[in-house]
């Protein structure tokens, strides 16, 4: 006679900021190993369900949390045992989440839930919280595994910022300030490039002064009027829910710079990594940064477009064997961007949506 499976009680958090939702994933030797799951875990002898929710927490995450409603209990069937598992909402009163018994702990866009790999039992839970199902028709055919986009003058207006720490240079330096209009014409190449055009010198001692009174002027005032270009953030959106499409950033802006402005216009959770100027050795028009941004994507040997406004985009795609798209919109005039030969070309965000997805 067979015996039926043990059954394990426990509770689970569903705890939710901005749109995001936190997961936790399983370690090694764990029961359902690299599987992400709601954190939580089993219900001790004379424990309730909401104590162990916030008793779990703490321990696994280092965060205290108030329970705020009871969401309901999933009864799952594995093979090696039955659990039943009480969910609730939670919110975090203090600490940040951090690994403590889990292997990684991440924030998940609502979204994007149904791209990690969970446990059959969280399905119900995906109901709770109306995450739809995969569709079960045609699937939406895509025709990138990846998109590349460029950051300054492609999703960004950046040149007032920009502008203002290269004449806060050269002011330091004892010289006039600049036009934003003739500083614009630098921006594209690099930090040091920029500074070599702005400070008329290729002299290394210089540069190094400018370089170091530039960067941290740069990183403190990188958000005072840098702005999204119009229809961005809807084409994040529909790229972002796009199953199984990955994005990134490929900027020869610094990546410390680059990441602070990705956060900070609240857009850095669309893209799965973030390539600067620094990261691989060589900026683009190498194709080095595509590369290495493929290969933490994890789309390396993938279809992959890269989208920008600089000849520097379309050349690096075309030497690293990626398509590319050149956008009107941007930093670069029109017909410096035509002229570089893209595959395609984008009048609008519009138009790049509508080349990935058809």
């Amino acid at each position: 006679m067979k015996l039926a499976p043990r059954i394990v009680e426990g509770a689970l958090a569903v705890i939710e900021q901005d749109g995001r939702i936190l997961l936790a994933l399983r370690p090694e030797g764990a029961h359902l190993a690299g599987y992400w799951e709601f954190p939580g875990g089993r219900i001790e002898p004379g424990e309730t369900a909401e104590a162990c929710v916030v008793r779990e927490l703490r321990e696994e995450l280092g965060v205290e949390v108030r329970v705020l409603g009871r969401l309901g209990v999933v009864d799952h069937a594995y093979p090696e045992k039955r659990v039943r598992l009480h969910g609730f909402r939670c919110e975090i009163v203090t600490g940040i989440p951090v690994p403590l018994q889990c292997a990684a702990v991440e924030w998940v866009d609502r979204r994007m839930i149904r791209s990690r790999k969970l446990p059959a039992a969280d399905e119900a839970v995906l109901a709770w919280l109306s995450i739809p199902a995969p569709s079960t028709g045609h699937p939406m055919a895509l025709r990138y595994d990846a998109v590349f986009f460029d950051l300054d003058g492609t999703l960004i207006d950046s040149c007032d910022d920009i502008a203002a720490s290269v004449n806060h240079v050269r002011r330091e330096m004892g010289m006039p300030p600049l036009p934003v209009s003739t500083i614009r014409t630098y921006v594209g190449d690099g930090v040091r490039i920029l500074l070599e055009r702005a400070l008329e010198t290729d002299e290394s001692a210089i540069l190094e002064r400018g370089l170091a009174i530039l960067r941290p002027h740069y990183l403190s005032h990188c958000l005072d009027r840098t702005v999204m270009y119009d229809g961005i953030p809807a084409m994040l959106d529909r790229l972002g829910a796009a199953p199984g499409l990955r994005l990134a950033v490929v900027s020869n802006k610094p990546e410390t710079p680059s990441e602070k402005v990705l956060a900070g216009l609240g857009i850095r959770r669309y893209f799965a990594a973030v390539v600067g100027g620094d990261s691989a050795g060589a900026r683009k028009p190498d194709p080095a940064p595509f590369r290495l941004a493929a290969e933490r994507s994890g789309v390396a040997g993938g279809r992959i477009l890269v989208v920008g406004d600089s000849p520097n985009d379309i050349e690096g795609a075309r030497r690293a064997g990626f398509d590319s798209c050149g956008v009107l919109w941007g930093i670069s005039p029109p017909d410096r961007v035509r002229a570089a030969a893209p595959d395609h070309v984008a009048d609008a965000p519009g138009a790049v949506l509508a080349l990935v997805l058809g």
